[in-house]
């Protein structure tokens, strides 16, 4: 009993600051579009809310209060766990610095695992473009107040859980290859409807389309990674997956901001379709099911897959 009791804790330690996260995702767009309706400028906001992965009135910091609350929910959460967090090592101590090599090393070794992260780094710029300017769409051409925002940013958490629901059929019909390259398809179709559209239903089912995707991208490609990563090297090759895949957040809000300046929101958000459409044709050119298997079966030693 004390395993499941002891996931449902690191659940609710994660569900506790996810929610601060959505409440911070949803007030600081808001707060800076009642400030300035340039896209820069929200870009901007955008890129220093994300600049933590690689290194914003009392109702007005309400949100952010909130988030900070969630994360000690969370920490005491985690504090709670029983057992030893620490990794064990085998054989001699080494240092931080050849720890961080040798994730770097093994990450880049891998074929089909430094195209999967070189993909992400690339998504997550687009996504972030997207995202940064999403205010901005709903209020100058959906005509969505704060509430309508709220709601569209909600659409997205719809489609995650429908995500989470049809991830694994859409998996096992489709495959690594087929659902890595599907999932960035639903992508691009997001932008292009959101670029397209000025019926906030259309935006709406939009929005959340990106969720379903975004999950099952998710599933598919950390059960991956934690299916052919050594078990030993997990902590340090995720590390590095994350500072390349993640690192390219704030890049992605400042460069949305200076794209929807100069060209206008239509522009970025098909500008992002077509990024999308572009990075789907060279996951299926530069991935195959063969190498996805090929990959899992020389992984003996990983650890257990896990979806999510």
């Amino acid at each position: 009993m004390a395993r499941p009791r002891a996931f449902g804790t690191l659940l609710a330690a994660g569900a506790a600051s996810n929610l601060g996260d959505g409440v911070t995702l949803a007030a600081a767009p808001l707060l800076a579009a009642s400030i300035t309706r340039d896209p820069r400028a929200i870009g901007a906001v955008g890129a220093a809310w994300s600049l933590g992965w690689l290194l914003f009135a009392a109702a007005a910091a309400a949100p952010f209060v909130v988030d900070a609350a969630t994360f000690a929910v969370s920490a005491l959460l985690l504090a709670s766990l029983p057992g030893r967090l620490r990794a064990g090592r085998a054989g001699p101590p080494t240092t931080l610095r050849a720890d961080i090599v040798e994730g770097v090393r093994w990450l880049l070794g891998h074929r089909v695992l430094r195209t999967i992260c070189w993909l992400l780094a690339l998504e997550n710029v687009v996504e972030m473009a997207g995202f940064a300017m999403l205010v901005l769409l709903a209020q100058d051409v959906l005509g969505l107040g704060a509430g309508g925002y709220g709601l569209l940013l909600a659409c997205l958490a719809v489609g995650g859980l429908l995500g989470g629901v049809v991830a694994e059929r859409l998996h096992r019909r489709l495959g690594d290859h087929g659902s890595v390259t599907g999932s960035v398809v639903a992508m691009a179709g997001c932008w292009a409807l959101l670029g397209a559209t000025d019926l906030p239903a259309v935006a709406g089912a939009a929005v959340a389309l990106y969720g379903l995707a975004a999950v099952w991208w998710n599933v598919v490609t950390i059960s991956f990674r934690q299916a052919v990563v050594p078990e030993r090297l997990q902590g340090r090759v995720n590390s590095a997956y994350r500072l390349v895949s993640w690192g390219t957040l704030s890049v992605g809000a400042a460069a949305g901001g200076l794209v929807a300046a100069e060209l206008g929101l239509r522009a970025l958000y098909g500008a992002a379709a077509l990024v999308m459409a572009a990075l789907a044709a060279v996951a299926w050119l530069l991935l195959d099911g063969a190498a996805f298997a090929a990959a899992r079966r020389a992984a003996p030693e990983a650890g257990p897959q896990a979806a999510g």
